[in-house]
C-alpha cells in the first residue's frame, strides 16, 4: 500500500505494503481502504504515479481480507446455531429425566423431614485398591457437623449410610466428603456423587438443572439414569 506523506505542503505517495498500516483506530475496513485509495490517487505525484502492479497487489490483499471477514462471520453464525441445537437437545433430555433415579457428580446430600437421617445413603467411587475411609458431613457454611469411620473400603463404586455422622442434624441439604487412606498412608482419590429421583427441571443461564427435593444437579454432571 502506498503511504501518503505531506512534505512542505505537498502530498506525495510512497510505496509500502498494506499490512502493518494500522493506526490507533484498529483494523482497516473496506470503507476506510477505499477512502484511502481515492485520496492516494488524487494526491500522487504526477511525475511518479502509482505503478499498476502495486495497485493490483493491494486490491488482491483487500479482497483476501474481505473474504476472511466473511468466513469468520459465517463461522460465528454456524457456532451459534450449533450451540442453540445442543441447548435444545439438553433441555429435552432434562425433561425426559423427570421421575427417574439419577446419579450425578457432586457432593450434596439431603436429610429428609421424615425417616431416619442415619439411613440416608451416599454413593462414591474409590480409586486404586481402596483403603480406610472416613465420611464427613458439612453444613451450608462449610462447617463440619458430623463424621464417622467407614472402615476398610475397596476400590470402585461404593455406597454407605450417614449413620452417626447425621446424629442431631436438622432436615435439609448438606454436603459430604469421603477421605480414603491406603496401607502406606497415602491419600486415595475419591469421586462423590449426588443421588435422587428427579422431580423437576429448572432452566438457568448455565443450562438445564435437575432437582430432587432440595438437591440440584446440572444436566452435564449426570452420569447415570435409571427407572
Amino acid at each position: 500500500m502506498s503511504d501518503i506523506t505531506a512534505v512542505g505542503g505537498t502530498t506525495t505517495a510512497t510505496s509500502g505494503p498494506l499490512t502493518g498500516a494500522l493506526g490507533p483506530g484498529g483494523a482497516m475496513g473496506k470503507d476506510e481502504f477505499l477512502k484511502m485509495l481515492v485520496a492516494q490517487l488524487q494526491n500522487q505525484d504526477p511525475m511518479n504515479p502509482m505503478q499498476g502492479q502495486d495497485l493490483a497487489v493491494q486490491l488482491a490483499q483487500f479482497s483476501s481480507v474481505e473474504q476472511l471477514i466473511q468466513l469468520n462471520a459465517n463461522y460465528a453464525d454456524q457456532a451459534a446455531s450449533a450451540t442453540a441445537l445442543a441447548q435444545s437437545i439438553s433441555n429435552n433430555g432434562a425433561l425426559s429425566a423427570i421421575g427417574r433415579h439419577v446419579l450425578a457428580a457432586g457432593d450434596q446430600v439431603e436429610i429428609p423431614a421424615d425417616g431416619d437421617a442415619a439411613d440416608v445413603g451416599v454413593t462414591f467411587s474409590v480409586g486404586d485398591a481402596g483403603g480406610r475411609a472416613t465420611l464427613t458431613v458439612y453444613d451450608a457454611a462449610g462447617e463440619e457437623v458430623g463424621t464417622r469411620a467407614l472402615g476398610y473400603i475397596g476400590g470402585g463404586k461404593q455406597t454407605a449410610t450417614l449413620g452417626t455422622a447425621a446424629a442431631g442434624l436438622e432436615p435439609g441439604r448438606y454436603s459430604y466428603a469421603v477421605s480414603v487412606v491406603d496401607s502406606k498412608g497415602n491419600d486415595v482419590p475419591v469421586q462423590t456423587f449426588i443421588t435422587g429421583t428427579v422431580d423437576g427441571v429448572r432452566y438457568t443461564s448455565d443450562g438445564a438443572v435437575l432437582t430432587s427435593g432440595e438437591l440440584t444437579m446440572g444436566v452435564g454432571s449426570v452420569v447415570e439414569v435409571t427407572n
